[in-house]
């Protein structure tokens, strides 16, 4: 399989050679709208890393309780990440949802790592606001 096109700003061998981590989130295209959220997970337990990961949001829209659509997921390594890539893009389904006429995308992300998920996707929740 092809390696993974890179996001904007980031340069090909610009990981290890400059002593930077290499990118460990991806994205998840064309995921079915119908689905709900517990299936992004139950598909990371399907082959064998939810144990590997230590970020994940699907997107839903709270009127309908499915899902928008994509994931973002942030594995421990990059060797992870490209297995997980390995095994899903192209997928037609997942736990027995549809995916586009074009199958299951996965593209790196464009913020990479933990804290850049975190801060990208929970920037305008107040985490602590919600612990009371």
């Amino acid at each position: 399989m092809a390696a993974l096109p890179l996001p904007p700003g980031l340069v090909a061998g610009s990981f290890s050679d400059a002593g930077q981590a290499r990118p460990t989130t991806v994205v998840l295209r064309n995921l079915a709208g119908q689905c709900e959220k517990s299936s992004v997970f139950k598909e990371l337990e399907r082959i064998k890393l939810q144990a590997r990961v230590d970020f994940a949001h699907a997107p839903i829209d709270y009127d309908t309780k499915c899902c928008k659509g994509v994931a973002f997921i942030n594995f421990t390594s990059s060797e992870d990440a490209e297995q997980a890539r390995a095994q899903w893009h192209g997928l037609q389904s997942y736990d027995g949802y549809p995916c586009s006429a074009n199958g299951l995308s996965v593209v790196w992300a464009r913020g990479q790592g933990f804290d850049s998920c975190v801060a990208l996707h929970f920037k305008r929740t107040n985490i602590a606001e919600t612990q009371r």
